[in-house]
């Protein structure tokens, strides 16, 4: 049995989603898929942990198998993996359980950047989405909005430098 739970978390609450699917497991809902606002859950009588690690692609494939790697000798298994960069592992909750975290813990300062990343990728996503009708009516009325253009340019520009400059204070 399979269910979908739509749910949106800030970059920044990534505690607070594990603790969702803590609590979700417990009551013997398991993550599936993971998504960035859609879940799919599967009914089990397992109970997991969760935890989450952010790995986008510019980090680099050696830096996503290193922590992949540290994470399984640490028990954690890969729970799946968003679009996003957010990579989910979950583990056995047992008896004698530690309730140790995840084996790469962020410091205060990179929690205080999570929280941006999530705030400029969304800004992005709105510039995006925003610039698109004006590009249609000028492709349907075959104008020039060059002007416009630029504008739109240098605005998705300035999201994805700051974007890099907040992943580059992550690594």
């Amino acid at each position: 049995m399979e269910k979908t739970v739509f749910r949106f978390y800030s970059a920044g609450a990534f505690r607070a989603n594990a603790a969702d699917l803590d609590a979700r497991s417990a009551a013997g809902w398991n993550l599936k898929k993971p998504g960035c606002c859609r879940y799919t859950f599967e009914r089990s009588d397992v109970r997991f942990r969760y935890g989450l690690d952010y790995c986008p692609g510019s980090f680099g494939e050696e830096e996503r198998d290193r922590r992949k790697q540290a994470y399984a000798a640490a028990g954690w298994e890969p729970a799946g993996t968003t679009l996003t960069g957010w990579d989910f592992y979950r583990r056995p909750v047992t008896a004698d359980d530690d309730g140790a975290p995840l084996p790469v813990p962020y410091t205060p300062e990179q929690e205080g950047v999570l929280a941006s990343v999530g705030r400029w990728f969304w800004l992005r996503a709105a510039v995006v989405a925003a610039g698109i009708p004006p590009a249609a009516v000028a492709v349907v009325r075959q104008q020039s909005m060059a002007i416009l253009a630029l504008v739109y340019g240098a605005a998705i520009l300035g999201c994805c430098l700051r974007l890099q400059q907040l992943h580059n204070r992550l690594r």
